[in-house]
């Protein structure tokens, strides 16, 4: 299924500037990026009509026009600019052997021995349902060779339901041991010399580390070979300046890249699954001139999720929505691969979303060439309208009812604010620095999860699931905490602060910036004891008029609210 009328559009080979095509210094991003996000309208677009688009809700009917010159700078290129995975994959040593980059190619971002197998075409995905009907048919009998108790394990874990009893972390101190000697027996690492001299306090730090190893199940040697590659995909990205020793910022992206990172193509949900991973959602919009702006924009919201620990233990849930009629053709896919393979995460589940039936062999399409093993058990498409793909999805533990238009806008712009207040969008800083921000940011960027307390007073906060699990409980040991003596009162928070935490829940704060951050135990006792009193306030109110009796129907409520958000 390819994309007819599109032309490529070349990438900048000017002498002396990256593959941005920055030759004289950055843009300003400030202005761009307030630019991109009144552009489109804070709003998230689904591609229509070739240089039309249209809302993602599905009541608004009309498109919106853009002018020749924006769309010249905003269609979809669906044919490569670059040869550069055709190289890489032909590259060899000396000795003739492939280098680590052709083996991760070759090995991680195609898999096309299944449909030779079957007799389907491998230069394009199916499209009939008959070829679709013979691709899934094949999937599914190379499923049935799994144990029945690695089924049931996929299956819990495409659900949100984790079966892991072991701590993987444990031997973690040794696991970087053998992870730095194996870096030092690969020689042939251009990028990742060049990186680890810019500034090895980023490179080689601990938390850099680990996190290509939790992305390859703890294995050194693949962790090694996949850091090389990494950093080869980086230099291909953003070029060999001090961006290659360091996280990628907002400074270091064009206006196309930037364009394309305010459509909100790729984003990252407000609020984690029900297993606390994070869902990454991804949208056909076709509002990038090159695949690299594509895959520039996927490498900084990915990395920046990727601050999260609790992220690169448990891994992503990618959710794919398309409700239109296109989709990018298979050499797109194949250029943009690379890039995604590259960076250290893992997948827990797959969801590819359509709203149109004749869109289903492009997703076993993707299920069959992008997918291998027991990825493709954890693969589920979806036909329907939104709001049954919605009921779909949170019956897999993932909420959707908080994907709102403005959240990705308030994401870019915290990031945004973020950035200019460790001084790196004016002059340039130093590698040192550039470490800390990555280091800082690793404990620091923080998504609610589904039993999180969230503080504050606006509805997202006072409505998120984990709130109100926490004031169903203070309610619930009402009676207990207003007969308790001060100290015995302390106790009582901390019994339910402990419930909380059995369940993965955590108590958060926004600071000035709208970044959340976990609060210290003494600040969440004082958030139960906020409740507590929020509780007598209320009764105080109500008691010369119903002697209490509103206050049962106040529990009653929670609970019915908490039950329908459980359901979710």
């Amino acid at each position: 299924m390819t994309i007819q009328g599109e032309t490529p559009l070349a990438l900048s080979e000017e002498s002396g500037s990256n593959i941005c095509g920055h030759a004289t210094g950055p843009l300003p991003v400030t202005k761009d990026l307030n630019y991109c996000l009144t552009k489109l309208n804070r709003s998230t677009l689904l591609s229509d009509t070739h240089g039309k688009y249209i809302t993602d809700d599905p009541a608004s009917a009309e498109a919106t026009s853009i002018d020749n010159t924006e769309t010249a700078s905003t269609d979809a290129t669906e044919a490569s600019s670059s040869n550069f995975t055709a190289a890489v994959a032909a590259t060899t040593d000396e000795e003739g052997h492939e280098s680590t980059a052709a083996e991760i190619i070759n090995q991680r971002c195609w898999s096309s021995e299944l449909a030779k197998r079957i007799g389907l075409s491998v230069v394009d995905f199916p499209t009939s349902d008959r070829e679709a009907d013979i691709a899934e048919a094949a999937m599914e009998e190379e499923m049935r060779k799994l144990s029945i108790n690695d089924q049931e394990r996929l299956l819990f874990e495409l659900h949100g339901i984790s079966t892991t009893v072991e701590d993987p972390e444990r031997d973690l101190d040794v696991k970087l041991e053998q992870l730095e000697a194996e870096l030092k027996r690969i020689t042939d690492k251009p990028a990742y010399d060049r990186a680890l001299k810019m500034n090895p306090d980023y490179v080689g730090s601990i938390k850099f580390l680990a996190m290509f190893l939790r992305a390859e199940e703890y294995v050194p040697q693949r962790a090694a070979k996949l850091i090389t590659f990494h950093f080869e995909m980086k230099q291909q990205l953003f070029g060999d300046g001090p961006v290659l020793g360091r996280p990628v910022l907002l400074k270091d992206m064009d206006q196309h890249d930037l364009l394309c990172l305010g459509s909100g193509v790729v984003q990252v949900a407000p609020s984690k699954d029900a297993a606390g991973r994070t869902v990454l959602r991804f949208t056909q919009i076709f509002s990038y001139k090159t695949v690299e702006n594509l895959a520039r924009t996927y490498w900084y919201v990915v990395m920046n999720a990727l601050m999260d620990s609790e992220t690169q233990k448990r891994g992503f849930v990618f959710v794919y929505r398309n409700f239109g009629k296109r989709a990018a053709n298979m050499e797109t896919i194949r250029t943009f691969r690379p890039f995604q393979v590259a960076i250290p995460s893992s997948l827990a589940g797959s969801h590819v979303c359509f709203k149109e039936a004749s869109m289903r062999p492009y997703g076993v399409g993707v299920k069959l060439f992008l997918f291998a093993d027991v990825l493709r058990y954890q693969f589920k498409i979806h036909i329907g309208d939104p709001t049954e793909i919605d009921f779909t999805l949170q019956t897999y533990g993932i909420p959707t009812k908080d994907w709102t238009d403005h959240w990705h806008s308030d994401w870019l712009l915290m990031q945004q604010t973020r950035e200019e207040e460790m001084g790196k969008l004016q002059g340039g800083c130093s590698s040192k620095n550039n470490s800390d921000h990555h280091e800082a940011g690793s404990d620091s960027v923080v998504v609610p999860r589904r039993f999180d307390v969230l503080f504050g007073k606006s509805k997202m906060a006072r409505e998120h699931t984990g709130t109100m699990r926490c004031q169903f409980l203070v309610e619930s040991h009402r009676d207990e905490y207003e007969t308790a003596s001060r100290r015995t009162k302390t106790t009582v928070a901390n019994k339910i602060i402990g419930i909380i935490q059995a369940s993965q829940g955590r108590f958060l704060k926004a600071d000035a910036h709208g970044v959340w951050r976990e609060v210290e135990e003494k600040v969440a006792r004082e958030k139960i004891s906020h409740f507590f009193r929020q509780l007598r306030c209320y009764d105080n109110r109500t008691e010369k008029h119903v002697k209490r009796g509103r206050l049962t129907d106040m529990t009653t409520t929670s609970q019915e609210k908490i039950s329908r958000r459980m359901s979710h």
